[in-house]
Parts: structure tokens; C-alpha cells; sequence
């Protein structure tokens, strides 16, 4: 599983609560770096913050089962 957020704590919690559910995560810090992650990695799914800073997302469509969270 990839979880993309720009916040460390939001990552924190979403790594703890899906490790403890079994999943093994990678966790990347921005849109542009999430997205190449996700291209190489192909995780299924992929937990992304939808408003991260930089409007890079635009390729968000693109990617496999995913989850989309935003404030």
C-alpha cells in the first residue's frame, strides 16, 4: 500500500492503523513523488491526500484502486 500526504503525522497514523490491519506501506512525502511511486510500485490500493501542494496531480486518475482523502 502507498500512503502520499505532505504531513509526517497524517503519514504516522496512517501507517500505524493499516500495518496493524496486515498491510505493508510505503509512505512518500508529495504528489510528484507519490505518483512515480505508485507507477513503479503499482501498490493496490494507494491512500493519497488530494489537495498536497503543487497541483501535480492531474495523472491522479491514472492510478490503481485508490482511496482520495482531503480536510
Amino acid at each position: 500500500m502507498l500512503a502520499v500526504d505532505d504531513e509526517p503525522k497524517i503519514r504516522d497514523i496512517a501507517r500505524a492503523c493499516l500495518e496493524a490491519d496486515g498491510f505493508t506501506v510505503t509512505e512518500e512525502p508529495d504528489g510528484p513523488v507519490g505518483l512515480r511511486a505508485a507507477r513503479e510500485q503499482n501498490p493496490r490500493p494507494v491512500v493519497l491526500h488530494i489537495t498536497l501542494p503543487g497541483g501535480q496531480l492531474a495523472d491522479r486518475d491514472a492510478l490503481p484502486a485508490r482511496a482520495w482523502t482531503a480536510r
